[in-house]
């Protein structure tokens, strides 16, 4: 049987200020360790000013969207596949969106000014699926939960220590939220890997959300 691994959250150095490595240095990294396929999920911090001219929000849109292409240029070349996503942050509080491209920015500015609560409802209401990233990660306090406005948790995150991983778990099964598991990714050559892998290949990112909603998916832990 043929088990195919995804990352489902990594980071760019073309978008993600935090990020050590290019877009096509993580393709290669992940493509090295025999994974099928990533979600690039660099940051999306919205803010007033990127809406203030046509020109602002066109270049905040090409920012937060150039590790992706990066990754995807380079992924093609090399047989691996690359989907799209985002880390849309408020405060502390960090949500996966999935099932949206970046250009839904372009065609809603106002969303650079709306609260969380209203930033999550409309995106969902477009299609996006929604994963609460980390919801417990220690120092990173007030925490902020959306159970009625989020689709899933990752209950496994490579970047965080087993605690808050296990407060992750207890708020899903509280709530009745599907599991997933992320790496948190941001550069190469990292000693643990979290993601989800799926008996068959995904062809695109709603394939994945597919999975995650009908718990075809397996979240592993990795350790190296």
């Amino acid at each position: 049987m043929n088990i195919y691994k995804y990352e489902t959250h990594m980071h760019c150095s073309e978008s993600s200020g935090c990020a050590h490595n290019t877009g096509a240095e993580m393709a290669d990294y992940y493509k090295r360790l025999g994974y099928t396929g990533i979600i690039v999920t660099d940051h999306v911090f919205p803010n007033a000013r990127f809406a203030e001219s046509q020109a602002s929000l066109d270049a905040f849109v090409d920012r937060i969207s150039a590790g992706y292409r990066a990754c995807k240029a380079r992924g093609d070349e090399i047989g691996l596949d690359v989907f799209p996503g985002w880390e849309y942050g408020a405060g502390h509080t960090h949500l996966l969106i999935y099932g949206l491209n970046h250009s839904w920015h372009r065609d809603n500015p106002e969303s650079m000014t709306w609260d969380a609560a209203t930033y999550l409802d409309r995106v969902r209401a477009d299609g996006a699926f929604i994963v609460h990233a980390h919801p417990f990660r220690e120092g990173t306090e007030p925490v902020r939960l959306f159970p009625s406005r989020t689709d899933a948790v990752e209950v496994l995150n490579a970047s965080h220590t087993e605690a808050p991983d296990r407060r992750a778990e207890a708020y899903a099964e509280m709530y009745g939220l599907a599991h997933s598991a992320g790496s948190d990714c941001h550069w190469v050559d990292a000693k643990r890997l979290c993601g989800v892998s799926s008996e068959s290949r995904l062809a695109s990112i709603n394939d994945f959300i597919n999975s995650i909603k009908s718990g075809g998916g397996t979240i592993f832990d990795d350790k190296f």
